[in-house]
């Protein structure tokens, strides 16, 4: 509850921004090697990042909202700090759509291959063909686990996207001034 405050104080809000996605970073990682030794204290370190991450780009926004508004003679700064928020938003929400796109050209080069004469891929959970996929159900009703060198590529690529944005962030976010 008083982190985000703490470390805004601290290491101000650019710097705040660039640690908390490395806390985000821990937890993709994490995902390498999964089991509860790396799981665990990996949601820990996110779950402490997520409020100096959210809080850090509230502020930052709100205060170069403010500047912007400034700079243009608006009377009033809040429609273009709404504007900030929406374009974000709009990027945000649009990681959804580039993940499940990862995640789907990632996932459909597994090597299972379906048993049809067709020339297509099995994805995790999706396969044409139900004959094959329904003999790929386990005794616990769970279907076969994916291959570890597929989830580590598809962790792989979220890792280094996470560290890029922390370098960005680090390398070309201007710092608030006090």
């Amino acid at each position: 509850m008083f982190l985000p405050t703490f470390l805004i104080r601290k290491f101000t809000v650019k710097w705040t921004l660039v640690f908390a996605v490395f806390g985000y970073s821990v937890y993709i990682a994490a995902q390498l090697k999964p089991s509860y030794a790396t799981l665990i204290p990996g949601a820990v370190v996110v779950g402490i990042c997520a409020a100096p991450l959210w809080i850090s780009k509230c502020t930052y926004f709100t205060h170069i909202g403010h500047q912007y508004a400034k700079l243009r003679g608006a009377p009033d700064s809040e429609p273009i700090i709404v504007r900030f928020f929406g374009i974000f938003n709009l990027f945000f929400q649009s990681s959804t759509v580039w993940g499940h796109l990862i995640s789907s050209l990632v996932l459909s080069t597994d090597p299972r291959k379906c048993q049809n004469d067709v020339d297509s891929l099995c994805g995790v959970n999706f396969c044409p063909d139900t004959k094959f996929c329904d003999a790929n159900v386990n005794a616990t009703g769970s279907r076969d686990e994916i291959q570890p060198s597929t989830r580590n590529t598809l962790a792989g690529i979220y890792l280094a996207c996470s560290l890029a944005a922390a370098v960005i962030l680090a390398l070309f976010l201007d710092p608030l001034t006090r």
